[in-house]
């Protein structure tokens, strides 16, 4: 459950990291070529403010802590309403739906070709 209120903007992240994964795991998946100890002490440096976390840091963090601190910190700096969780299934089923739309354009597509130059549709088929 987010908070209703974060003191800043590092507040958010620790928060994010502090309820769900932990400091370890979310260092060993942000800095996964630098030993364990480095990589969490480069993120307490930076949830701390000694060091800057970049945003793409921030968004990583996000995910992998499943957590959306940060971005309600952010909502809530700018007077814009904090973003509603889309449901997995509901995620899934927008991508099977673009899955679809694009596999039917590649067919009417393949079609085209087929028709227009069936010689250079039989070459490409060979080369596979």
């Amino acid at each position: 459950m987010p908070k209703l209120f974060y003191d800043d903007a590092n507040a958010a992240v620790r928060e994010a990291i502090e309820s769900n994964e932990g400091y370890k795991a979310t260092a060993a998946g942000l800095y996964p070529t630098m030993k364990p100890e480095s990589a969490y002490a480069k993120l307490k440096a930076k949830c701390e403010g000694r060091e800057h976390l970049q945003f793409d840091e921030v968004i990583h963090i996000c995910r992998i802590n499943r957590a959306a601190d940060p971005l309600y910190f952010l909502c809530d700096e700018l007077s814009h309403d904090r973003p509603a969780t889309k449901a997995p299934a509901d995620r899934a089923a927008e991508l099977i739906t673009t899955f679809n739309a694009n596999a039917l354009a590649l067919q009417r597509l393949g079609a085209q070709i087929e028709r227009i130059a069936p010689d250079l549709l039989k070459a490409s088929k060979a080369a596979a």
